[in-house]
């Protein structure tokens, strides 16, 4: 066989061998790496069974040189020093081990309530969008000693069974919701984050929440279980158990319930129900109201800025202009509304109105430990002339403050209630239609709030022991700043509660405040 161009051939064989050679190349390059892979593997796994032996030797070195110590003393052990027991010890997450404590208490709980039925102003709460947030509040006492949570754990189960209606849950029926008591015991809870943080509604969590921090005791509590005259009844028992456990004596009773009693019929009642009359009275519209503006907070996230003032600084201060104290902090919160309506340049000329809410008690013989106020719209068209204010602000709360006003109130609410063709909607339809009147009577006619608890009433061994109440509404979904009062020991604390990052309102009402001579200490939970 003749080759007609061996240099071709030649070519062609230099340029397989040389594609071999680098298969054989790559080949070796790639068995080269697993072997050094494999090799890297059996040296780490050496050093760590190494590492393993070495501090399996020191521990067995160090527990002999303890069982040595423990058994014949320091003179004993002669070559070696005597170890410190805290060397050999981890360290010991104290919160962590506080809170197992607590809940080991807290499993000890006793709720012996069945199931109630929600009084007239609870029915609409749970309707709202973010009814788990937007209907809290809460109350809480400064204490002139650290709180002990073990003790407080104690005392919290003590008084679970006398309060059915706050410590239960609340649970979805067909028609209507109704309270259950909850399937998790009330465990005390360290105060970590903002205040008025989400309830779960349902049945794994109660409709309270009981946090410690320092000095204070505090109960942040859904609107569906009471108002703010129940919740401060829930804190001074509470208190009484716990400074009981403390070995101190509380005999006045005044405003707290005795936890050996059961809970009485009329504390459990919907005294709406008792109140009503069916007498159809004439009610006044609601007008559309001026609605507040801002740059938002993220969820969750609740601003307070408490003012402490004098409570006979402001007593004196009213008395001056011929209003109670009520009347004249409505007024101060108004003028401070139109102060920063006007320093924003807003052009929206609604009316701003504050929802003031109306202790029923005073004027309805009631023992409940329910919700039992009714609500006035005080309303301001656009002045902002502050004598002028305050003589508006007067003659609307002698409008309101009378039984005629609440009669209509509470018998339009229940009417509601009481209609055939309502009762018989299951329960998604009713949730559509109560949404809808909340933002007509409540979201759209209101700009905000001023909830004032006025003086506390508390045993007289609490003088000596609690320094000051507090007081503050939870996130609301269109009321951005609210404004709440609460008063013991000749000191008052206005609390306002805001979802925004604009801080107007409070320091117009401040700055008011201080031109009547009555002076502020400001203290916030976020730095001013």
């Amino acid at each position: 066989m003749k080759i007609s161009n061996p240099q071709k051939l030649d070519k062609k064989i230099a340029k397989v061998e040389a594609k071999s050679y680098k298969k054989t190349l790559k080949f070796k390059h790639k068995e080269e790496l697993k072997l050094a892979k494999k090799a890297e593997k059996m040296r780490k796994k050496f050093a760590s069974a190494e590492e393993k032996k070495k501090r399996k030797q020191e521990k067995r070195a160090e527990k002999a040189q303890i069982s040595e110590i423990r058994k014949y003393g320091s003179a004993k052990a002669s070559d070696t020093k005597k170890p410190k027991e805290t060397d050999f010890k981890k360290p010991v997450d104290k919160e962590a081990e506080t809170e197992k404590l607590l809940l080991s208490i807290a499993k000890e709980q006793n709720p012996v309530a069945g199931w109630l039925n929600l009084d007239n102003a609870a029915l609409i709460f749970p309707a709202g969008e973010t009814a788990d947030i937007s209907n809290m509040f809460r109350v809480s006492a400064v204490l002139r000693e650290p709180v002990d949570p073990i003790l407080l754990q104690k005392a919290l189960n003590l008084i679970v069974p006398r309060f059915p209606s706050l410590t239960s849950s609340l649970k979805r029926g067909l028609f209507w919701y109704y309270l259950e008591p909850s399937n998790k015991p009330l465990v005390v809870e360290k105060q970590k984050d903002f205040p008025c943080r989400k309830i779960g509604l349902d049945a794994r969590n109660a409709l309270i929440r009981v946090t410690y921090f320092s000095h204070e005791v505090a109960v942040e509590i859904l609107h569906v279980a009471t108002d703010g005259n129940g919740g401060i009844t829930f804190l001074n028992s509470l208190l009484c158990c716990y400074f009981k456990l403390q070995g101190k004596e509380i005999a006045d009773k005044t405003n707290c319930l005795n936890h050996l009693d059961k809970p009485k019929p009329e504390e459990l009642a919907d005294s709406y129900q008792q109140f009503f009359d069916n007498r159809k009275l004439p009610r006044a519209k609601d007008k559309k109201a001026y609605r507040l503006s801002g740059k938002k907070l993220p969820a969750g996230v609740l601003l307070t800025v408490k003012g402490i003032i004098s409570s006979s600084a402001i007593n004196a201060a009213a008395k001056a202009r011929g209003l109670t104290v009520g009347q004249l902090l409505t007024a101060c919160l108004i003028y401070a509304i139109e102060e920063d309506r006007n320093f924003y340049l807003r052009k929206n000329k609604l009316p701003v109105v504050i929802g003031v809410p109306i202790n029923i008690r005073k004027f309805y013989e009631s023992k409940t430990l329910r919700n039992f106020v009714a609500l006035m719209h005080i309303e301001n068209e656009n002045s902002d002339d502050f004598d002028a204010i305050c003589q508006s602000v007067k003659q609307q709360f002698e409008k309101f403050n009378n039984v005629d006003y609440l009669k209509s109130y509470v018998n339009f609410n229940v009417r509601i209630q009481k209609n055939k063709f309502f009762r018989l909607l299951p329960l998604p339809v009713k949730n559509v239609a109560m949404k809808l009147a909340l933002k007509m009577f409540s979201d759209n006619v209101t700009t905000s709030t001023f909830s004032n608890l006025g003086r506390i009433a508390a045993p007289q061994e609490f003088k000596d022991k609690v320094i000051r109440y507090e007081f503050n509404l939870g996130p609301q979904s269109t009321i951005l700043t609210s404004l709440c009062g609460a008063s013991y020991n000749d000191t008052l604390v206005l609390t306002f509660a805001r979802v925004i990052e604009e801080s107007g309102v409070e320091k117009y009402f401040f700055r008011k405040l201080r031109e009547l001579d009555v002076p502020v200490a400001v203290e916030s939970n976020f730095e001013l």
